[in-house]
């Protein structure tokens, strides 16, 4: 079965078609920041499935 939830620390911007547009600006900057040394909380987003 696929996984339906990913973690911001797994998206980046390339993956707006499978998380949307907001998730995967919310993921890349999670990324970006944290390798900074920033810490943010992190989160998830879930996945777009057509059936």
């Amino acid at each position: 079965m696929e996984k339906l939830i990913k973690k911001f620390s797994e998206i980046g911007i390339t993956d707006t078609g499978e998380v949307g547009g907001k998730n995967s600006s919310l993921g890349e900057m999670f990324t970006q920041l944290s390798s900074k040394g920033i810490k943010i909380p992190d989160g998830f987003a879930t996945i777009q499935i057509i059936l």
